[in-house]
């Protein structure tokens, strides 16, 4: 075996315990388990389906993220369903216990075959700004819902903050097109960048429209996951209160945050987008957590168990 190779078993075997040891420290620290099982226990006539609907969305949200990744490699090489779903758990893991999931780009381009990494790693990286504008746009949308019905003063500044940070977000990527623009005549003399940006251009049109198509019902699967949950502990009435749940992942998109406080960061905002719902905050703070395992921490745990794959050469 390969030094690289084995450096990278190694990687994968490390991402893999840290991983598996920030989980159980999680899982420890949550300590309204009493109070939000009960809660969770007052519909005991809808408990079971409510329940086999989360596990079943955040199936549906990992298969999408698995046919969106399918999608952006395309072009660079083919590989079944089944490698593609391994490259996402361990990309869900690695971003898991790194900065503003950093490690989730890194490590499923890190997968794939050397020569082909940088490209991939672009591709993921234009994946993940693909998202991230879809849920910003959502977040407006979903301001200008709420809107509809007269705003609170919190929810109105709330709003504002919103506005600026994504401005200054399209401002950002803005000055980076100008700037690619301006240095492209140099980039092109230069076989190695021009290989990698024209890696982002032969996407294509039919496939960047697959890929939109995937990232909406990805959007979609996971908003109506955490409506469900909340709908079910009495903190959402109507689907109208879609709205929150649409400002709330667009401001979790405009907060990176480092593993150990992601959590807290989440339940803050939860508290002070559904608490104008409802002052239920072990029902809040329960639902966050449960929608956390099973879109995060489980498909990291399992894969965990994965036995680690070398890297191919």
């Amino acid at each position: 075996m390969s030094r690289t190779r084995r450096i990278g078993t190694w990687v994968q075997v490390l991402l893999s315990v840290l991983a598996f040891g920030y989980i159980v420290w999680r899982l420890q620290q949550f300590h309204n388990w009493e109070v939000f099982g009960r809660q969770l226990q007052q519909n005991t006539g809808g408990l079971v389906l409510v329940l086999l609907l989360q596990v079943l969305l955040a199936a549906l949200n990992i298969a999408l993220e698995s046919l969106k990744w399918q999608q952006l490699k395309g072009g660079l090489l083919h590989q079944s369903f089944g490698s593609t779903l391994r490259q996402v758990l361990k990309g869900l893991q690695s971003g898991l216990v790194t900065p503003a999931r950093a490690g989730d780009p890194f490590m499923k381009a890190w997968l794939l075959p050397r020569g082909l990494r940088t490209q991939a790693f672009l591709r993921s990286l234009a994946g993940s700004f693909l998202q991230n504008m879809v849920l910003m746009a959502g977040g407006f949308v979903g301001l200008l819902w709420l809107q509809s019905g007269g705003l609170p003063q919190t929810l109105a500044d709330f709003g504002r903050e919103l506005l600026r940070w994504t401005t200054l977000a399209l401002i950002l990527v803005l000055v980076l097109a100008l700037l690619l623009v301006a240095f492209w005549p140099r980039l092109r003399t230069r076989p190695q960048w021009r290989q990698q940006i024209q890696a982002l251009a032969q996407l294509g049109r039919g496939r960047l429209l697959k890929i939109m198509a995937l990232t909406l019902l990805r959007y979609a699967t996971y908003h109506l996951q955490l409506w469900l949950i909340l709908h079910h502990l009495g903190v959402l009435q109507h689907w109208s209160d879609l709205a929150l749940v649409m400002l709330y992942y667009a401001a979790l998109t405009l907060l990176p945050t480092m593993a150990l406080t992601d959590l807290g960061i989440r339940g803050s905002i939860a508290l002070f987008l559904f608490g104008l719902r409802s002052a239920n905050s072990p029902a809040i703070v329960g639902a966050i957590f449960l929608i956390w395992c099973l879109n995060l921490a489980l498909p990291a745990l399992l894969s965990a168990v994965l036995p680690p794959r070398r890297p191919p050469e």
